[in-house]
């Protein structure tokens, strides 16, 4: 019995030995630098938590790398900070992802995005203030959104605009179908949806209504339509809670 005991304690160490020595050479691996590609300067840095080798000149130019060799960023540094034109670059081929202006390290002006075929996708106005808060946390690159954003189908219409106020959704917002109709209509406080939010259907009827307090809770009538206008629900929220029942509306117009 204490002979058994004893193989199953040696089993159970060496077990253990062989855990800890691939977690040994796991975290080893993760520690040596990786190959540096064709194309990156000698002096170039990695970065592990962004998988990117970065190289800054004497002259403040900045470009970063990706494991292919490829430029993944580029713009200019001042006294360290981020300053003119930056832009990045997709990882499979020298294409433009997104481009901006910098300002004293913060997104400055109208800055765009592109898509996987190099079309427009999104536009987002920045200014230097106010800027939203994050608490303990610092996201240079958010929080001062100020101004107009769009966002666009593939063809070049606009998908859906609105605006933003110190990095907060606020204001009107529109989206829109392919075909250029409405899709949605509503208005932003703080990224809260409040007051009368409308959704159509393609052709241009309302399906649904909802209507929101100061707080972004549903409050009041929530109403569906069918595609001929007619109701077919009605439910009445008050601050997020439904009172009652959901009221149901026949299709009069079928009985005819």
């Amino acid at each position: 019995m204490i002979e058994t005991n004893r193989n199953c304690c040696s089993k159970y160490i060496l077990c253990l030995c062989v855990i800890l020595s691939l977690l040994i050479i796991s975290d080893c691996s993760r520690m040596t630098k990786p190959f540096k590609p064709e194309g990156v300067p000698d002096q170039a840095i990695y970065d592990r938590k962004t998988g990117l080798w970065s190289y800054t000149e004497n002259n403040g130019i900045f470009r970063s790398f990706y494991s292919s060799g490829k430029i993944a960023e580029s713009g200019s540094l001042k006294d360290g900070k981020r300053e003119g034109i930056w832009k990045t670059f997709s990882d499979d081929e020298n294409r433009i992802t997104c481009e901006g202006l910098y300002k004293n390290d913060r997104r400055d002006g109208t800055w765009s995005w592109f898509d996987g075929d190099g079309k427009l996708y999104q536009t987002i106005e920045y200014k230097e203030k106010p800027i939203r808060s994050f608490g303990f946390f610092y996201l240079r690159d958010y929080g001062n959104e100020n101004g107009k954003h769009k966002r666009f189908f593939p063809n070049g219409n606009i998908e859906e605009e609105g605006n933003y106020d110190g990095g907060y959704h606020s204001g009107n917002m529109t989206r829109y179908y392919k075909n250029g109709n409405i899709a949605i209509t509503g208005r932003y406080e703080k990224d809260n949806k409040v007051d009368r939010w409308l959704y159509y259907y393609p052709e241009g009827s309302i399906e649904r209504e909802e209507n929101y307090s100061v707080d972004g809770l549903l409050h009041g009538f929530l109403k569906n339509y069918r595609p001929n206008r007619s109701l077919y629900q009605k439910i009445i929220y008050q601050n997020g809670v439904q009172i009652g029942e959901a009221e149901i509306f026949y299709d009069v117009s079928v009985d005819k």
